[in-house]
């Protein structure tokens, strides 16, 4: 069979345009939480899933981990090298990161181009012409340093190996990995989509969240110089926070790492993605992996804003 996943990637993307950090469910659709029609779960519930590790990845830990919040088929976890053996092949689903560039005109007339990284999972499906292609089931965006999002608009030969190799990808922790997976995993067993607004708010989780710590990795507080297209400086906490008046802690990957493990009660942390010409920002329940709060800022806004933080306290004071 003929394999043409790059088309069909590129029409994923396409029709989502990565609006969303985290999206579940059939075609990945911007504003409908679409499951996965029952032919399309069925055939994916029929793969082995892989999870392809980055080169400094704990292989020990990820086998005893993925293992505790996967459930719903069986799982391998693998290194790069070992990919080929299960690409092109009906009988496995993919965790894979992957890169896309998209250009577009807007209503100005005005032609702009974006790049996005994602942890995609897919499986693949044979199409009506008989070739086989990637269908892309879930997605959680990644941030990765401005390097690498520069490098897909032009040598993209060597993306993968760079990706999974060398380069620094700021959300890529344990944390956020596990509670991604996870996520898949119970909107697949509750044959449920996810699918992120402008806005997204649990009103019962932030009135958890008003009496909690707002935990904060410290790549969230990385500026981005739109101008100089580096991101070598940070954020002053306090001023970023000034408008919040609620706990936050800024915190190592390590620290969430221990909330992970060790909290045996809800905690909540912040998860951003500077996307192209926006930033996202999202509120994670760090137990279930739920997302609480979604903030979708305007365009060209490239880094998060004291704003942000006063329009999340706001949010707040209304909850009773």
């Amino acid at each position: 069979m003929r394999i043409l996943s790059v088309v069909f990637f590129l029409c994923v993307f396409a029709l989502t345009r990565s609006d969303s950090q985290i999206a579940i469910g059939d075609k990945l659709r911007r504003t409908d939480e679409a499951p996965l029609e029952a032919e399309i779960l069925n055939k994916f519930k029929s793969t082995t899933t892989v999870f392809v590790l980055r080169k400094g990845d704990d292989l020990n830990f990820f086998q005893e981990q993925l293992k505790k919040v996967w459930t719903i088929t069986p799982l391998e976890i693998i290194k790069l090298e070992d990919l080929n053996k299960y690409l092109g092949k009906e009988e496995y689903s993919i965790f894979e990161i992957q890169g896309n560039s998209y250009s577009f005109t807007n209503s100005n007339g005005r032609d702009l181009s974006c790049s996005y990284v994602s942890l995609n999972l897919y499986f693949n499906k044979v199409g009506k012409d008989g070739g086989l292609y990637q269908y892309l089931v879930a997605k959680m965006e990644l941030h990765p340093e401005i390097a690498t999002i520069l490098q897909l608009g032009g040598k993209d030969t060597t993306f993968t190996e760079d990706i999974y190799n060398g380069d620094t990808i700021y959300n890529w922790n344990e944390v956020n990995i596990l509670n991604f997976v996870k996520l898949v995993d119970d909107h697949f067993r509750k044959k449920k989509g996810l699918a992120f607004f402008e806005k997204y708010y649990t009103d019962k989780e932030l009135k958890r969240l008003k009496k909690k710590t707002l935990y904060v990795p410290e790549y969230v507080l990385r500026k981005f110089n739109a101008v100089d297209k580096t991101e070598d400086e940070f954020h002053n906490a306090e001023d970023l926070f000034s408008g919040y008046s609620y706990k936050y802690k800024v915190i190592s990957d390590q620290e969430l790492l221990e909330l992970y493990l060790n909290s045996e009660k809800p905690f909540y942390y912040l998860f951003t993605v500077k996307s192209c010409n926006k930033v996202l920002i999202n509120i994670i329940n760090g137990t279930t992996g739920e997302v609480i709060y979604s903030d979708y800022p305007s365009l060209f806004s490239y880094n998060i804003k004291p704003k942000n933080f006063k329009q999340l306290r706001k949010r707040i004071d209304k909850v009773k």
